[in-house]
């Protein structure tokens, strides 16, 4: 989120909405990849989102697509079950 719209309860209606929505498709877990120093971070964490362990390829992959993508480095993946 733009740093505007950070503490105004935006993230969390996104979270839930992104439930609502996995949990009628019939997703079981949702996983998100997040780049270190994500002001987002505890938000995820009191939504039930935890540190999921990384082999080092998968640490590796995740690093250079988030690199890329976003020009940072540092992503961790964080899942939730449903």
């Amino acid at each position: 989120l733009a740093a505007k719209a950070r503490g105004k309860g935006v993230g969390t209606k996104l979270l839930t909405w992104a439930d609502e929505v996995g949990r009628a498709r019939g997703c079981k877990v949702m996983e998100l990849a997040v780049v270190h120093g994500n002001p987002a971070m505890r938000l995820y964490e009191r939504h039930g989102y935890e540190y999921l362990p990384q082999s080092a390829y998968e640490r590796a992959s995740l690093l250079l697509g988030v690199g890329c993508l976003m020009r940072k480095t540092g992503a961790k993946k964080m899942v939730k079950k449903l």
